[in-house]
């Protein structure tokens, strides 16, 4: 799973951190045995991935990683953190956690110290190894472009705590269910309020940063509690953060309407480097499988990913970096959209040479 969730992500580089001192920790304690450590083979992929992409890329991380990570950004991630505890009433898990560490402290420890080795060390890393990554992005990188999608697998998780901590305090199985079920339906009338509203809106217009108060549909007492959620959902999604699903689907269709489908795409002229540059890569990249497209915001170029911001500009999360000046116009661009569903490829020679050219001379440029 550790090599695996490298393999996918950046992120994954901590918790193959936390495997390797859990697996360390357990071979010095005899836990784990010479037999089973050709178990942790496929570790290996991730040194082996690694020295592959310093030596082809000269970069020990992801593209992505240049072009989305622009600065420490807190004041963001704390507006996100609170705008995901309020949708989704994780107050009621800080609370409850809050009364069983007041209630049990000393038994908990005592439990910890009682554990086998391995799981004496593997729980704590696992846990701080969750905390750590969540902590990243809320801290430093202030959340997430794509909703949230950075908390998503700590939902299931926070349920499994919650549950764990009503055993640790021994409440009745009756009175258990209550709190937890009333835990779970608080967690509904924000985004069930907010899909009701929004999941007919498909026009990419409407649904550009798109904003839904969900305020108005709450009972009077309880409306201070939406708008407190409302306000920041507006903060947030002024700066790009925490875009909805619904806008999102909808770019999705938009980009579908105005790409022709890649039955025809495939057919499009492949010689003297054609180039498009478009503020997205996922759709029209399938569409155009033959076209190079390079992401304005730098998700697949090297050297916007790593021209800074200009400088005075509001933030706007993936989406702060842009060409240097005259790196387009030195590619000499020659795919055009010309109508909903049409791509045009204009003629013009463009060499590797002019090609590496733009690259070095926009690189160094003042």
């Amino acid at each position: 799973s550790a090599a695996a969730i490298y393999l996918t992500r950046p992120d994954g580089l901590l918790f193959l951190a936390a495997t390797l001192v859990t697996l360390l920790f357990t071979r010095r304690t005899g836990h784990l045995c010479n037999k089973r450590l050709l178990q942790t083979l496929p570790l290996l992929a991730a040194p082996l991935h690694l020295a592959w992409r310093q030596s082809f890329y000269g970069e020990w991380l992801p593209n992505t990683y240049y072009a989305k990570a622009v600065g420490v950004w807190p004041e963001s991630g704390v507006r996100y953190v609170l705008s995901f505890g309020l949708e989704y009433a994780l107050w009621t898990l800080v609370l409850l956690l809050a009364y069983v560490l007041w209630k049990k402290k000393g038994a908990i420890a005592g439990s910890l110290k009682s554990l086998p080795g391995s799981a004496a060390v593997g729980s704590p890393i696992a846990t701080l190894a969750l905390l750590g990554h969540a902590a990243y992005y809320t801290l430093i990188l202030g959340g997430d472009h794509f909703e949230y999608r950075i908390y998503m697998h700590l939902i299931p998780l926070t349920y499994l705590i919650f549950i764990g901590s009503l055993n640790a305090i021994d409440i009745k199985p009756k009175r258990a269910l209550a709190f937890l079920g009333l835990s779970i339906l608080l967690s509904w009338p924000i985004p069930w309020t907010h899909w009701a509203q929004t999941r007919h809106i498909q026009d990419r217009g409407q649904t550009l940063q798109l904003k839904m108060p969900v305020a108005p549909h709450f009972p009077a007492p309880l409306r201070f509690y939406a708008t407190a959620f409302d306000q920041l959902q507006s903060w947030l999604i002024d700066h790009f953060i925490c875009l909805r699903h619904q806008e999102h689907k909808a770019n999705q269709l938009f980009l579908a309407q105005i790409f022709p489908p890649r039955a025809q795409g495939q057919f499009l002229p492949s010689t003297n480097h054609p180039v498009f540059f478009f503020p997205a890569i996922g759709v029209p990249s399938w569409r155009l499988p033959h076209i190079n497209i390079l992401d304005i915001h730098g998700l697949n170029d090297h050297l916007i990913a790593r021209t800074p911001p200009v400088l005075g500009q509001q933030r706007m999360m993936a989406h702060e970096r842009t060409p240097p000046p005259g790196y387009i116009e030195c590619f000499q661009a020659n795919v055009r959209l010309v109508a909903p569903g049409q791509v045009k490829v204009f003629p013009r020679l463009l060499t590797a040479t002019q090609i590496a050219d733009c690259e070095t001379k926009r690189a160094h440029a003042p």
